[in-house]
């Protein structure tokens, strides 16, 4: 119940997000003044402003603690409530605003702190790239939304051919730079909302959305000359083998797919590497390779 409600509010504007939390503090003032004093309900307003500030972020967060202090003490005066003195009820309403105020920075910390759990948890800690299990994520939500709108997608396959002789002949820590210009060289070529993942040791992997057979293959050329040129560069004997397959909705798993491009890739591997295969899956043609 509670993901559904997350999901429900995640996918609304923050403009809709502070309406509502707005509409829900106008509502309890209401409630607030209709029980009159004998009754607190002072725990219900932080649900508003806890919501504003976790889906719309600080600033509506604290407008929203504003407002509810203000509602709060609006239905303490229209209650016909009387203070021993005018400075008693400010004192009360100040208290009352720390109160809310210190829960704005609560969530928000809580909310800091998740952010970073989950990118960590979605993140190759060495090249700052996905991680395997984000990435078999993407690729699952990809399909769908794929055949949703009949749109093709591509996977590649890379694998770094002889780079055990780099961690053998210059050291582990070059052989971590080597992986780390790598992952750079990837995201530099590649779209914004494309997906590179560092699979596990030597092994990367991307996720082109609504990209079709030719589209892939010009991506795909250009990712192998300019990972080359940098291996050049740098003096690696380092040479790459891409499988790579467009699809458009793919009979099996995200699973059985990912290991039909890893297929791919080993077959270049046999084939002599430092080379590129890219097979149609769409239906359309379904070329044995690249060139």
């Amino acid at each position: 119940m509670l993901n559904r409600i997350d999901i429900l509010i995640k996918t609304r504007s923050r403009p809709y997000v502070v309406f509502m939390s707005l509409l829900i503090t106008a509502v309890l003032g209401v409630i607030d003044y209709l029980s009159g004093r004998e009754i607190s309900f002072s725990i219900f307003y932080i649900f508003p402003i806890v919501m504003s500030t976790w889906y719309a972020g600080e600033r509506a967060g604290l407008c929203v603690a504003v407002i509810s202090s203000v509602v709060w003490a609006a239905a303490d005066v229209l209650s016909g409530y009387e203070y021993s003195s005018t400075y008693v009820h400010i004192w009360n309403s100040l208290v009352r605003l720390f109160y809310f105020v210190l829960s704005v920075l609560l969530a928000l910390e809580i909310r800091k702190r998740l952010d970073l759990e989950e990118m960590l948890a979605d993140t190759d800690g060495l090249t700052g790239l996905k991680n395997r299990r984000a990435f078999f994520e993407q690729v699952d939500l990809e399909r769908p939304r794929s055949a949703r709108y009949n749109k093709t997608f591509t996977i590649l396959y890379i694998d770094l051919d002889n780079f055990k002789c780099i961690n053998d002949n210059y050291g582990h820590e070059t052989g971590d730079e080597l992986l780390i210009r790598v992952s750079t060289v990837i995201k530099a070529n590649i779209r914004g909302m494309d997906t590179a993942s560092r699979l596990g040791g030597d092994e990367f992997a991307c996720l082109f959305p609504e990209t079709d057979y030719a589209d892939a293959e010009s991506v795909i050329k250009k990712l192998l000359r300019v990972l080359r040129d940098e291996m050049k560069g740098m003096g690696w004997p380092v040479t790459f083998s891409l499988g790579a397959a467009t699809f458009q909705r793919p009979a099996g798993t995200t699973s059985e797919i990912i290991s039909y491009v890893d297929e791919l890739m080993y077959r270049i591997k046999r084939e002599g590497k430092d080379n590129y295969i890219l097979v149609d899956k769409t239906g359309k043609i379904e070329p044995d390779s690249g060139t």
